[in-house]
């Protein structure tokens, strides 16, 4: 059995992973959005176009090898699975920022 300490741990790690997941989502929902209305009025550049295309192959080798590394230290599966869904979070928010700026 768990005790209140394991417990409190386990909801900690469950919510931050949640958190992660929503963030992650209305990020890239957003990112869709924007890019979506610059291809609608022709104003989507060459080099937008090719970011739209090659980030994602790179958000996701980085989001494996963080979630390398908390393997190799042996962390939890929550841990893990959060180190991954944190990196690719990061790229979402960092591409609705640039976006929004233009």
């Amino acid at each position: 059995m768990y005790g209140l300490d394991s417990a409190l741990k386990l909801a900690g790690a469950w919510s931050r992973l949640s958190s992660a997941f929503v963030s992650m989502g209305l990020a890239s929902q957003e990112v869709i959005w924007r890019r979506s209305m610059k291809f609608a009025d022709g104003s989507m550049t060459p080099v937008e176009f090719s970011r739209m295309l090659f980030e994602k192959p790179s958000a996701f080798a980085k989001a494996a090898e963080r979630a390398s590394m908390a393997i190799a230290s042996r962390q939890d599966p929550l841990i893990v699975a959060e180190a991954a869904v944190k990196q690719i979070d990061a790229e979402a928010r960092r591409n609705a920022r640039r976006l929004r700026r233009r």
